[in-house]
């Protein structure tokens, strides 16, 4: 029930403008409200429809205008009294305003009599009575209102100390059950770190540093890390918990005073239980380290003791398609090695992952060890530094194969090893740690490069060189030798148009003897014919294809006459299906079937259309074979500078092992590659490749990462890699553009 403290009308509709009035509610009109209010955002007015307890009338009110105006109160006996002396003095005051404008009119119409006796004179004098009563009641009735008011007010004071009594209770209630729950978290929280900080230190006094020893204890280290985890959630929660207000006051605000002292107390056991947390962490990935070493040396032992490729010892071993090998298989396969002194915890460690396939980045890691310079030295013929020559010295940021056993060289305390100079692919020996402990040669990722626009692969270091293959896009090229600087040379460039799209640009004529561009003569057909194997039409020869109008046809040789037919044939080669055969130029009644020859240029090969003269500019477009081009100015000379040049291998694919060459290895072309990534920026980590990929989780920036794949391109043409995190092997796909390699792993020098 609600009362009406301010006269408003009752309409038939929610909305204040579809609706009409159906009655006027007065002060101290109870009505029934059906329901709770609704609010109109746009007008910022309170609605609900309600019944007139006086006669049943039915419509919507207003309960609160968009002023803050209230039309209604719950209805309470204050409230109805209040409400009933309202009324009864605003019916005193209309009464009294009535009252005082009659006698005023009166009073007037009298004004002008001046008579001292009689029934006019007494008329006045009783007037003047009745307006000193009248202004008596005025004052009565103000003095009545002044006390209504003050009543009111005393009425809201004693209201107000209700509700804030009312809300102190209830907050204190609130901020008693808050702090009993967070006090609990809190003891909860304690308990499990002191549980698991204890079982933490008891491992560490355990192993005492000692990988046998951890080795023995690493199911109780994986349980110590679980417990870890478990007590560093619980803190990180109360550390998190959130502060019920903002008040400075009252009993929610001494509540959060209270948890601010607990969270001050519980920072430090988290920052040690993270420090902690930390420390096993690290035992355990130095472990899986050794154990991951220790397979690397027993395979690449079988590797250089057989003389086995790394395909080759994946078919050993049973590989599956694009050369991956099962974990299972790998496992069986390193247990028979005769003398290999693996574990069955080394074996569980070191062919930990989410994945069941080991694939061939991974293998062709454990395969091969690849270190960086990291101080001057020089590679020799012999493992003794006295009794060998010095091939060349290795400067710091070059990368080095290593091809057998570290040896040590006692005579001198050195330990040393056979490796080969990616740079040049000279083999001899090298120092890696000397005599006084210092490290010369680093543990680096095996060196690749990812290639960033289609380019070639090319038989020798020279760019000009022969074409093997083509490259594209997103292709993994494994470094076989370099980077080298390719030597100056004079080449030739002319200026044409790419005749079938219209685009200009600037080419490579090519060296003597490898042109890039031939002349030929071009005929177009003009009435269909048919391409014959043969020349003679009379014997059985079968017509290969159906030259259809405006097929573009390359002369071969030169026309002659079929006499006995009157015809005259060419022989010929169909630009488009390259196939090579015979046509007729003119029917025997004179009918043209080819239009005259006319001299053009064919690309020999593939080859860049670039923007500018200078050789190695922006690229327009990669020219094809057998495309038309239009020579519009040169040739002219320039010497091109040489290249940085790398000869690599392309990485996965079916005939991956047949595409090896040099190409430019640098940007724009291509970049350095690593399967040991790290994200430039904090990015998701996507279940697949598809344009609607839900996310694994979040990966934060810099947070290592090891490729399990080379890049493929996804749904939506973004190069995608498939990867694991090597803080919770978590696997899935991140976009190439946002990973670097990581910079300890160490890069090529040129």
């Amino acid at each position: 029930r609600l009362i009406c403290t301010k006269a408003i009308a009752m309409t038939d509709a929610l909305s204040v403008e579809e609706g009409k009035a159906v009655c006027k509610i007065q002060v101290g009109e109870a009505v029934e409200a059906d329901g709770p209010p609704t609010t109109d955002a746009a007008k910022g007015i309170q609605r609900v429809r309600a019944k007139r307890e006086e006669d049943g009338t039915e419509g919507y009110i207003t309960i609160k205008g968009n002023q803050g105006t209230s039309f209604f109160e719950p209805y309470t006996s204050v409230a109805v009294c209040q409400g009933d002396g309202e009324a009864v003095l605003q019916e005193a005051a209309e009464a009294l305003t009535q009252t005082m404008l009659q006698l005023r009119m009166k009073s007037d119409g009298l004004q002008h009599q001046t008579q001292r006796t009689g029934p006019i004179a007494e008329a006045k004098a009783e007037l003047t009575k009745l307006r000193v009563r009248a202004s008596k009641a005025q004052q009565v009735y103000a003095q009545l209102k002044k006390k209504l008011v003050d009543a009111q007010r005393k009425q809201q004071d004693v209201s107000k100390a209700e509700e804030r009594h009312k809300h102190e209770s209830e907050e204190r209630t609130q901020a008693d059950a808050w702090f009993k729950e967070v006090s609990r978290h809190a003891e909860d929280a304690q308990a499990q770190l002191d549980v698991a900080m204890a079982a933490a230190e008891d491992l560490l006094t355990r192993v005492k540093g000692d990988d046998k020893a951890l080795l023995e204890e690493m199911d109780g280290a994986s349980a110590v890390d679980a417990l870890l985890v478990d007590a560093l959630a619980a803190v990180s929660k109360v550390l998190q918990e959130e502060k019920p207000t903002k008040d400075s006051q009252g009993p929610l605000a001494a509540a959060r005073r209270q948890l601010a002292k607990i969270q001050d107390r519980m920072r430090p056991c988290e920052e040690r239980c993270r420090v902690m947390l930390n420390a096993i962490r690290t035992m355990q990935k130095r472990l899986t380290d050794t154990a991951r070493r220790a397979i690397s040396e027993v395979l690449r032992k079988q590797v250089r003791e057989r003389g086995l490729s790394p395909s080759a010892l994946a078919a050993e071993i049973g590989s599956e398609q694009h050369g991956e090998v099962s974990r299972g298989k790998l496992r069986t396969y390193l247990k028979a090695i005769p003398g290999s002194k693996l574990t069955d915890t080394h074996l569980d460690l070191g062919l930990s992952g989410k994945s069941d396939l080991v694939t061939h980045l991974a293998l062709a890691e454990l395969l091969q060890e690849f270190r960086m310079i990291a101080k001057d030295v020089v590679i020799t013929s012999k493992l003794e530094v006295k009794g060998g020559n010095t091939i060349r010295k290795l400067e710091v940021g070059e990368v080095v194969e290593i091809l057998g056993e570290p040896t040590a060289e006692k005579a001198i305390g050195l330990l040393r090893a056979k490796c080969r100079a990616v740079l040049d692919g000279l083999e001899g020996w090298a120092t890696m740690t000397g005599n006084q402990g210092t490290s010369f040669l680093q543990l680096c990722a095996k060196p690749y490069f990812l290639c960033e626009q289609e380019t070639s692969l090319h038989a020798e270091l020279s760019s000009s060189s022969e074409e093997m293959c083509r490259v594209q896009p997103g292709q993994v090229l494994e470094v076989l030798e370099g980077a080298r600087q390719e030597p100056q040379e004079e080449v030739r460039r002319v200026r044409g148009r790419a005749t079938n799209s219209g685009e200009v640009g600037w080419v490579t004529l090519g060296p003597i003897g490898q042109p890039n561009l031939r002349q030929t003569r071009l005929l177009t057909c003009v009435k269909s014919t048919a391409l014959t194997s043969g020349f003679d039409m009379g014997e059985l020869n079968s017509a290969t294809q159906k030259i259809q109008v405006g097929a573009v046809l390359e002369q071969l040789g030169t026309p002659e006459e079929d006499k006995p037919r009157g015809l005259m044939r060419v022989q010929v080669r169909d630009l488009q299906s390259k196939q090579v055969g015979y046509v007729t130029i003119r029917g025997n009644h004179g009918t043209p079937f080819l239009g005259d020859p006319v001299a053009h240029n064919l690309c020999v090969r593939s080859m860049p259309l670039e923007t500018s003269a200078s050789a190695g500019s922006t690229l327009v477009r990669m020219l094809e074979e057998d495309e038309l081009f239009e020579v519009l100015d040169g040739p002219r000379k320039e010497v091109k500078e040489g290249s940085l040049r790398v000869r690599g291998r392309v990485v996965g694919g079916e005939d991956s092992n047949l595409a090896e060459g040099w190409f430019t290895a640098s940007m724009p072309v291509a970049r350095p590659w690593s399967v040991q990534l790290l994200p430039l920026q904090a990015t998701e980590l996507l279940e697949s490749t598809e344009a609607d990929a839900g996310s694994v989780r979040s990966l934060e920036a810099n947070e290592p990462l090891e490729a399990l794949e080379v890049p493929q391109t996804g749904a939506t043409g973004e190069l995608l890699v498939r990867v694991s995190a090597q803080t919770d092997n978590a696997v899935g796909y991140v976009a190439c553009g946002l990973l670097a390699v990581r910079s300890s792993e160490g890069c090529l020098a040129p």
